[in-house]
């Protein structure tokens, strides 16, 4: 009796040791430290570009100040002027685990970053005429229609009083689950209760 509580206590241990580390290691410091700098790739670089040394100087800053604080893998970043890709550039790793550099083809988790650059695009549907800010997100989305949801409006969701929960823990947010399409996305939503 002894000996299997034993060997079941030692069976726990290591599942939460190796659950720990899974959990916090997305959020361990200097993550990168020891590893080999990267140079700066500039992967594109437009004929018609006009970017003086002064731009390119200050662009190569921010990536090496990025790069010293060794608390991330990888970036890639690009450079719009007049509505044309004048510079691409990249610089890291792909992932903590392997050393193999990063590209413009690099695939990031985004997270809440896309939140502003949603906003904007939202905002310029706006100005088009295409989006009313007042409407129903049940207009846009069918799916939605003689449902809690429908009392949304598009300008809730983007002042963030719509209602919809946040995460019940960290560990719901850290998911690596892949949806067919953003509608798919938003069935974790659909029986839940709106805070309002």
């Amino acid at each position: 009796m002894f000996k299997k509580g034993k060997y079941l206590m030692t069976i726990i241990l290591i599942v939460l040791v190796v659950a720990s580390v899974w959990v916090l290691e997305p959020f361990s410091l200097n993550v990168m430290k020891g590893l080999p700098k990267t140079p700066i790739i500039s992967a594109f670089e437009s004929e018609e570009s006009t970017i003086d040394s002064l731009i390119k100087s200050k662009i190569d800053s921010v990536f090496l100040n990025a790069l010293n604080m060794d608390d991330w893998c990888g970036v890639s970043a690009g450079l719009y002027t007049e509505d044309k890709l004048t510079w691409l550039g990249s610089s890291g790793y792909k992932t903590k685990g392997g050393l193999e550099l990063s590209d413009n083809k690099t695939k990031y988790r985004i997270a809440s970053i896309s939140k502003p650059f949603t906003a904007i695009a939202i905002m310029q549907l706006v100005e088009e005429g295409k989006v009313a800010l007042d409407s129903s997100i049940a207009y846009y989305i069918p799916k939605y229609s003689n449902t809690q949801f429908e009392k949304i409006k598009v300008r809730h969701l983007l002042n963030h009083t719509a209602g919809v929960r946040h995460y019940h823990s960290d560990l719901e947010a850290v998911s690596f689950k892949q949806y067919a399409s953003q509608l798919d996305a938003l069935t974790k939503f659909d029986n839940d209760p709106l805070f309002v």
